[in-house]
């Protein structure tokens, strides 16, 4: 019985302890990355293909985008980051709403960033669902 109670405050306690922003956190956490946010889109809009590696986070999956980064002409290729899809989730990780325009067609991806030495990355791209 008593690890039964135990358990049951345990649990409570962990889900009611969350990391909770306050506005202002959050204001100043946003305009960090929005500096690395222009610098980003730049790059991609001068189509400096070494220079984007340095936006994301090693990975297996993050290779293959760069392979396939490397392969491709992105001089018309329009790469969108809305500022009011801009989701603050804590200190350390962003989402937001990437969107890639090549003519009429779009595409529409969740860009998960980390901060890594005060730098923030791609950590992860997803395909957005509806």
């Amino acid at each position: 019985m008593k690890r039964i109670i135990i358990s049951t405050i345990l649990i409570m306690l962990c889900g009611c302890t969350t990391v909770s922003l306050n506005p202002i956190e959050k204001e100043k956490i946003s305009q960090s990355f929005l500096l690395t946010k222009n610098e980003f889109m730049l790059t991609v809009k001068e189509n400096r293909k070494k220079d984007i590696h340095k936006f994301f986070v090693n990975s297996l999956k993050n290779e293959i985008i760069l392979n396939n980064i490397d392969k491709t002409d992105l001089s018309d290729i329009l790469v969108f980051v809305p500022d009011n899809k801009i989701e603050v989730v804590s200190n350390d990780r962003i989402n937001t709403l990437l969107v890639l325009t090549k003519g009429m067609d779009s595409a529409y991806f969740v860009a998960v960033w980390t901060r890594i030495n005060n730098t923030w990355k791609i950590l992860d791209i997803y395909e957005k669902q509806n």
